[in-house]
């Protein structure tokens, strides 16, 4: 490793990804005021969406929802909330008599034991609390889940490709000129995520237009495919014909955002995970990879010299849609809101 090459580009890295934090919580204020003068409050249900450190609700809400008017309307604080959503862990400590609370379970089960919740069921007796998660059980995560409601489906993980839903319209105009990319920071931690570097540095060696983007660190730095951090997901994913989707985790309907970030942007999924990808989305919509071995590679490798991408680029705009109203965050709240079935329920 080339020690002046490593710390010039960490130190452009850091700054860069400050500037970036301050264009995120600026768009924040921007989304929440937008959000105020587009949306009413009268007759619907306050909902916040709380996630400890996490503050940027209005962005998620217009990255992550077609922006029409929905039954319910979002508030800053929990405290002003009929109904709290959480993600990963609950904080009983904010809720209060009368609301109701929603928790999203989104970790693998690798990661469970890192966000276990213990509900205090004596203050909170009269709360009505439903959890969503793809585990088979609410205890693998939950110490004491005898009182709430459990929907086992997939975790409807708010989308990531940081683009309002009429700006995804631009990326119908986009010439499609480099072959493959994958955006992943995770390489450290989990099993998987030794597999997933240990196959991006085959697949690189054998396919230089292989581009990776994600965080900078010793890891990434060390990748020959290694292009830097992600500035515009949704405008990196709309210069590329495919797009290696590795999840972190291949437990049972464990579907993070990665595969639908793609798909939205025009982009066919690479995709290794669940294989109950097939029960939620048509086979010609993602080449799947069922191993991480290295004797996937040549398919593959053929696989990339086709147009099978104009599949999903040319009907960007109408899997968009289908993958916005029935596998967003919003849609799975606005579904449990009104007491109707999610889109994946699993027996």
């Amino acid at each position: 490793m080339n020690r002046l090459s490593y710390f010039i580009k960490k130190n452009y890295y850091k700054h860069v990804e400050k500037v970036l934090s301050k264009e995120l919580l600026s768009k924040e204020i921007e989304f929440k005021e937008k959000y105020q003068r587009d949306h009413s409050s009268n007759g619907k249900l306050k909902v916040c969406t709380y996630q400890t450190g996490y503050s940027k609700h209005f962005t998620r809400f217009y990255t992550s929802s077609i922006g029409e008017s929905n039954s319910f309307y979002l508030v800053e604080q929990p405290e002003e909330a009929d109904v709290v959503v959480f993600l990963n862990t609950i904080d009983c400590s904010i809720l209060k008599p009368g609301q109701k609370a929603v928790l999203f379970f989104h970790e693998p089960l690798d990661y469970a034991h890192l966000y276990q919740s213990t509900i205090d069921w004596k203050r909170l007796k009269n709360i009505d609390i439903h959890v969503v998660s793809h585990l088979p059980s609410s205890s693998l995560f939950i110490t004491n889940p005898e009182q709430l409601r459990y929907t086992r489906s997939i975790p409807y993980v708010h989308f990531h490709h940081m683009a309002q839903y009429d700006e995804l319209r631009s990326v119908n105009k986009h010439i499609r000129t480099k072959q493959i990319c994958s955006i992943t920071s995770g390489f450290s931690g989990i099993p998987g995520y030794q597999r997933r570097r240990d196959f991006i540095e085959f697949l690189s060696v054998s396919n230089p237009k292989l581009d990776l983007y994600g965080r900078f660190g010793k890891i990434s730095y060390s990748l020959a495919a290694y292009r830097g951090p992600c500035l515009s997901k949704w405008e990196t994913l709309s210069s590329y014909k495919y797009n290696l989707v590795i999840e972190n985790s291949s437990d049972e309907y464990y579907i993070s955002e990665k595969i639908f970030d793609s798909l939205i942007c025009g982009c066919m999924p690479i995709y290794h995970g669940s294989d109950k990808i097939f029960n939620i989305l048509p086979k010609e919509w993602f080449y799947y990879l069922p191993t991480l071995d290295a004797s996937e590679i040549p398919t593959l490798n053929a696989y990339l010299e086709s147009d099978a991408y104009k599949v999903i680029s040319d009907r960007r705009e109408e899997i968009s849609t289908f993958i916005y109203e029935k596998y967003s965050f919003y849609a799975a709240l606005e579904n449990i809101l009104n007491d109707r079935p999610l889109s994946v329920v699993v027996n």
